[in-house]
């Protein structure tokens, strides 16, 4: 992990460029994403939406919890956990727009040369994975999908910090390094399902070919790597399958169905099957 001693200057220098460059793009451009980022946005503000009243009619407390239900329940047209994070910014700033959209582009920036700079420890001196990351800050591919608020700088931090967090689990047997690995995997496939795993799927599986080599992983561990791999896809699906033959019953026999009651059910059989 960091060690503030040695990497916070370097740090510091890597992450300069890239905020200022967002932090001069955020003043002067007030407009809200087009596309899938001002899509996503309107999801952020749907589930912001649902944690306040603006009638005060709903208390504080009840909204919150309500505003949590909604997060887990009502997945949007891309049922993808980036929609949530711009919550937390439009909460703190009582739902003010352009603030939510800088703070929350200039914070995924911020977090993937974080990973980048630390990942690249590992292989280079500090003070040329400085220089890297701060490359990397500034490119059009990191600084162009953040301040148009898509998804794929927020995935690329959760990648970056995916892969150091496994080199540094020292193959599972660190379990505070296993147990941030084990989080930022999860993060990055609810970002970006497809191309997370697009890119992932070789380092997991040279990963798990060298745990296997070093006799630090066994057949039973990979059956059972199958085994929940093969239950959380089944679960995935299950969602979208209940939703689509819900909404057939509703039409066919005009029953009124109770959608709400059952995507609670459906939330409720997950966390409890993870857990």
């Amino acid at each position: 992990m960091i060690t503030f001693n040695k990497d916070l200057k370097y740090i510091t220098f890597a992450i300069l460029p890239a905020v200022i460059f967002a932090l001069l793009w955020s003043i002067y451009d007030h407009s809200i994403p087009a596309a899938d980022g001002g899509a996503y946005f309107f999801e952020s503000f749907r589930y912001y939406d649902r944690f306040v009243s603006p009638d005060q009619k709903i208390p504080f407390f009840e909204g919150f919890i309500e505003g949590i239900w909604k997060i887990f329940s009502d997945r949007p047209w891309k049922p993808i956990s980036f929609t949530f994070f711009g919550v937390p910014f439009l909460l703190i700033s009582n739902g003010n727009i352009s603030f939510s959209l800088a703070a929350l582009a200039i914070t995924t920036i911020v977090i993937t040369i974080i990973y980048a700079y630390l990942l690249l420890t590992l292989c280079i001196e500090r003070k040329y994975a400085a220089l890297a990351a701060a490359l990397i800050g500034v490119t059009p591919s990191v600084q162009a999908h953040a301040l148009t608020n898509f998804a794929e700088t927020a995935m690329l931090a959760s990648v970056f910090a995916t892969i150091y967090y496994m080199i540094k689990s020292n193959f599972l047997r660190d379990y505070k390094n296993s147990l941030y690995f084990i989080i930022a995997l999860t993060v990055a496939i609810t970002i970006r399902p497809v191309e997370v795993v697009m890119a992932l799927i070789l380092p997991l599986l040279y990963f798990l070919y060298r745990g296997k080599k070093k006799s630090i992983f066994s057949v039973h561990d990979f059956l059972q790597i199958s085994y929940i791999c093969l239950l959380s896809l089944t679960i995935l699906f299950i969602c979208p399958y209940i939703a689509y033959h819900t909404g057939v019953i509703n039409k066919i026999f005009d029953q009124g169905v109770d959608f709400e009651a059952i995507s609670g059910s459906y939330l409720l059989i997950t966390i409890t099957t993870l857990l």
